[in-house]
């Protein structure tokens, strides 16, 4: 008892519980500093230490430097020490600690940031009647990221099956094995979600909509007609991109102001625009999205991150990538393979050995299908980088394989005859060839060498193949060589930034012009040079053209809509163009005999019956002849008439397009490298 009031005496006693009160309000402010500054955790964790070892360091002073009162009055003032001097010096006194011990961190080397997540590989099941849904999920059935993560990486949002024949967002707990429908999210596609977790964004029907996370009502936020994917800028902005090509727009959430804003293209030191040629993802400081571009005049494109608010562009690595980032690290594809680095979002580069953290990776067409948050990796298996199968429908509309081995194609042309088939084919060094099969055993040879190669097409006699060549000293544009020779010797027919698309009797091709963002055609006769423009239509893409036959017409996809349709178009312009698809077209082709006009939306084909009427071209309602699931659109024509057998030769993918099944990977960061070539970071 003796020493308890030997403690009260020397104010011990009020010295713990003044300490007490202001650690608890010293920590209640650095609490909330963390989260506003976005401090490190561990700062929370160095001003608790502190407090504690400060607690003993201020009680043996309060017993050392004890002053006792020597008057009657001053024994009465010091019955009230509870005063607002005493608290203001104890938390000063706290608070001098406190910063003394988290100082050191900011004086340190820092080190790349690592979760504490232990390393967890494992698979998910997802429902028969729930698998997620790759080719399908967009209306042209091209491939898109079918599914997002949250950034606690705790919950999958993905698109799977609806009821009604159309996708819709589906939401699976990694800890739970039921998934649940997100309700109102039919024909939704490309989520993504927001850095707080609570909202997803997608597109459907032409739109851009968000809905909670955890289900609720449905918000469309903007018209976007052919969208071409987004990404979140913070928790209230969206950055997305539509049918008006690299233009790109935000959007307020949740505000008055729900106008779209232009964002101005990335451009080069001379003021030309940069082409952002893959799908955006938000870094993660929110202030910027790395993408895949050609910077400057380089000719291979590399990873960049650009910030639309500054409009700078920074490159990260030199390289054809897709790539994610995460907290101090970064995920990219190489081949079938994902690699991660270190990478620092303030100077927005990469450092250290890359580590493989998943193989056997899915990529449709070039399509990488993985996403990631700071500590959870997620990705689907799929069969080889690009291997697609070349097959033939026939004339009963059956699809049926071919003797052409499985391959990196990405487009094709058939002779004249239809004995000989020319393909384009991606090397592992990411070049292009163009390669002439045999269609009767499938034996093939090279015809070109050097820089890129691609878009064959044959002459009316089959003894020349025009193709279109870039990447090396020689300039971009329309070449020839021999169908037969194996000297590699090419010649230049025409100078052009755009290849053609297609070439016709007499050796008129149809040239793709672009122009701030809008494409149009001309014919351009590949033995004179000789242009015309034949649809030029202001602020609408018209793509994928077909001549008819007999040379007064062509067939087109027309975004005048708002979204792709088929439309045909006299030559000298007398009649005005009439629209062929009715819910949704793309590239039209014409019988040898025009009396049908074909074309392709997503999987399906369709035809329609095509007759005169007083000088009056007239089209029929079109039919469905096909749907193949299979069938893949490669970024141009996906099928082409075989004129020996009949009907017509298409890619299709190697591999379904659902999945029941993904890896996941936890604590990706913390693995470590192992011996991989890592030439790729520059």
């Amino acid at each position: 008892m003796q020493f308890l009031e030997e403690l009260k005496t020397r104010g011990v006693v009020r010295t713990a519980v003044i300490y007490v009160g202001a650690a608890f309000a010293v920590l209640q402010g650095v609490e909330l500093l963390v989260d506003a500054l976005r401090l490190p955790e561990i700062t929370l964790t160095i001003a608790a230490v502190a407090t504690m070892v400060g607690l003993p360091v201020a009680l043996v002073v309060s017993w050392a430097f004890d002053i006792r009162p020597d008057s009657p009055e001053t024994q009465m003032r010091s019955q009230s020490w509870l005063t607002g001097r005493t608290i203001i010096a104890g938390a000063a006194l706290l608070a001098a600690g406190v910063l003394l011990g988290i100082a050191p961190q900011y004086f340190a080397e820092p080190e790349p940031v690592a979760t504490d997540k232990p390393i967890r590989r494992y698979e998910i099941l997802l429902p028969d009647d729930a698998p997620i849904e790759f080719i399908g999920s967009s209306p042209l059935r091209t491939p898109v990221r079918a599914f997002a993560i949250s950034p606690d990486g705790e919950k999958l949002i993905y698109t799977g099956p609806s009821e009604v024949g159309v996708t819709k967002l589906y939401v699976r707990r990694l800890d739970d094995f039921e998934v649940q429908p997100l309700e109102g999210t039919e024909g939704a596609y490309r989520p993504f979600v927001s850095p707080n977790g609570r909202l997803v964004a997608f597109f459907a029907f032409d739109e851009l909509r968000v809905v909670p996370l955890n289900g609720g009502p449905v918000q469309t936020i903007v018209a976007a007609p052919n969208p071409r994917g987004g990404a979140w800028m913070g928790d209230d902005r969206i950055l997305y991109r539509d049918r008006e090509g690299m233009r790109t727009w935000t959007v307020g959430i949740g505000g008055a102001d729900r106008d779209p804003s232009p964002v101005n293209n990335p451009v080069d030191g001379g003021g030309n625009d940069i082409d952002l040629i893959s799908t955006m993802y938000p870094t993660p400081n929110g202030r910027g999205v790395l993408t895949t571009a050609f910077p400057g005049n380089e000719r291979s494109p590399a990873l960049v991150v650009w910030q639309p608010d500054s409009g700078e562009l920074h490159e990260i690595i030199q390289m054809p990538v897709f790539a994610q980032a995460a907290d101090g690290g970064l995920v990219y594809v190489m081949g079938n393979d994902l690699l991660a680095v270190d990478y620092d979002v303030e100077s927005m580069s990469v450092s250290g050995e890359p580590r493989r953290v998943g193989t056997e990776l899915r990529r449709d067409i070039s399509l990488p299908q993985y996403v990631l948050s700071d500590s959870t990796l997620i990705y689907a298996t799929g069969a080889p980088y690009r291997q697609v199968q070349v097959a033939h429908i026939t004339t009963d509309w059956q699809v049926e394989s071919t003797n052409i081995p499985p391959g990196r194609h990405i487009n094709l042309s058939v002779s004249p005859d239809g004995k000989r088939l020319a393909a384009t084919i991606l090397d592992g060094n990411q070049n292009q060839d163009i390669w002439v099969f045999s269609t009767a055993d499938g034996q093939g040879r090279k015809i070109t060498r050097g820089g890129d190669n691609h878009h064959p097409m044959w002459s009316d006699d089959g003894d020349t193949i025009y193709f279109y060549h870039s990447g090396t000293d020689e300039p971009n544009g329309v070449y020839f060589t021999s169908s037969n020779s194996a000297t590699f010797e090419r010649e230049l027919v025409l100078e052009s930034r755009f290849h053609p698309d297609d070439v016709h009797p007499g050796d008129l091709a149809m040239l793709r012009l672009e122009d701030d963002g809008q494409m149009d055609y001309s014919m351009v006769n590949l033995r004179t040079g000789d242009k015309t423009i034949v649809a030029d239509q202001k602020g609408v893409h018209e793509d994928l053209g077909n001549l008819s036959p007999d040379g007064r017409w062509i067939a087109l996809t027309s975004d005048a809509s708002g979204r792709y349709e088929v439309i045909v178009k006299p030559l000298d312009g007398s009649t005005p163009a009439v629209q062929v698809s009715l819910e949704g077209g793309e590239e039209p082709r014409w019988s040898a005999d025009m009396s049908e006009l074909y074309y392709r939306y997503g999987t399906k084909m369709f035809s329609a019956r095509v007759y005169s009427e007083q000088d009056a071209l007239m089209v029929s309602a079109p039919q469905e002849v096909l749907d193949d699931p299979r069938w893949i659109n490669v970024g141009g024509y996906s099928y082409w008439p075989d004129p020996l057998n009949g009907g017509f030769v298409i890619l299709r993918e190697s591999q379904p397009s659902t999945t029941h099944s993904l890896r996941v990977v936890e604590g990706w960061q913390n693995i470590r490298p192992d011996p991989i070539q890592s030439s790729a970071i520059r």
